[in-house]
């Protein structure tokens, strides 16, 4: 089946600083690629003919239009239907000079996130909530925080040793959360791999290649989080089943995996908490990080600048067990005028 999209012209848009690239430097753009991750700040790379022919000079590597920290913002698309898909900050530039080759400036950024990596730090938070002590770093970080409230209170926290970004990562892979950045925003929030699907994708329409791994190993029906209570001297012990999450299909992955091998426990013994509501919360964002590496995937489709880390999207055509809703991790935007444009996905999935 031919697609449908293919009658329509790629096309990219590069603003730095709020301003258009002029045509005088759009000549000289070869390709531009934005790689959008949930587990690491984003990334948008620029590769630009830097050299003048007539003159036998280099031509941008100079300008002041590529300094360190301007404002980059690429929208990807077609002809009159392009959209946003990072604003970034340029972090660094690379000359690539050879004999016999012309020389190319290679432009490099990501997105706010990376200012959550500058510097390890050992600090405490008492009496806060992770919620809380996201927004915080948000704020330090100059970035406006848009939290989940997390619920629990913890009366000490100790960052130890370590950038904002791992600290701040850490404490929302143990509950389930993740730190995302968009513009100038944080968003501090839970795996949102139960929202309902933006976007549907099918093979031989829109899909180019998927390539989907569905596993049983690491699935347990059940996280049990154990500890210490060392003010009422006593042994605190939370758990979370798998029937408790949300199924992205029909058989969840823990509960296929007790039906066919026998029920398995997962016992969590080396994470430190101070309330069963504490433990509580660590079994079930254990819990739910296991299940949704049930079936994950990577594929590449049309370009499709709506397809970005964090949504969940529908996949069809892939037979009963692979195709149904999946929660994007990753994209991979790739724009050029040789090549067109193409979206690169990674996606898990906790269900069948």
């Amino acid at each position: 089946m031919i697609p449908a999209n293919t009658s329509l012209v790629p096309d990219i848009d590069v603003k730095i600083n709020g301003v258009r690239l002029s045509e005088t430097v759009r000549k000289d753009l070869l390709d531009a690629t934005v790689y959008d991750d949930l587990g690491a700040p984003s990334m948008f790379t620029l590769r630009l003919l830097t050299w003048d022919q007539d003159d036998l000079q280099f031509t941008w590597v100079d300008d002041p239009l590529f300094s360190i920290g301007n404002e980059v913002e690429l929208s990807f698309g077609y002809v009159d239907e392009l959209r946003s898909v990072l604003k970034g900050e340029i972090t660094s530039l690379e000359l690539d000079v050879a004999t016999d080759e012309l020389p190319h400036l290679i432009v490099r950024g990501y997105d706010r996130r990376h200012r959550l990596l500058r510097g390890d730090k050992t600090r405490s938070f008492t009496q806060m909530k992770d919620s809380d002590i996201a927004a915080q770093l948000a704020r330090a970080n100059q970035l406006v925080p848009s939290v989940v409230d997390t619920g629990v209170t913890f009366e000490y926290v100790l960052q130890h040793d370590q950038t904002d970004l791992e600290f701040l990562s850490q404490r929302a892979a143990a509950i389930g959360y993740e730190v995302v950045v968009s513009d100038k925003t944080l968003f501090f929030r839970p795996h949102a791999n139960d929202a309902k699907p933006s976007l549907s994708l099918a093979m031989n329409r829109d899909v180019l290649e998927f390539h989907p791994r569905m596993t049983s190993r690491g699935q347990v029906g059940t996280v049990e989080v154990r500890g210490w209570d060392p003010k009422q001297k006593q042994p605190l012990t939370a758990s979370t089943l798998g029937g408790s999450l949300s199924p992205m299909g029909s058989r969840l992955g823990p509960v296929l995996a007790d039906e066919a091998f026998g029920s398995a426990t997962e016992e969590v013994v080396d994470h430190p908490f101070s309330s069963l509501e504490e433990a509580s919360q660590l079994a079930k964002g254990r819990l739910g990080n296991l299940a949704l590496a049930f079936i994950q995937g990577e594929g590449i489709c049309f370009g499709r600048p709506l397809l970005k880390a964090g949504i969940v999207i529908t996949l069809e055509g892939l037979g009963q067990r692979f195709s149904g809703p999946y929660y994007v991790t990753s994209t991979r935007h790739a724009y050029s005028a040789r090549r067109g444009y193409r979206t690169g996905f990674t996606v898990r999935r906790n269900a069948t």
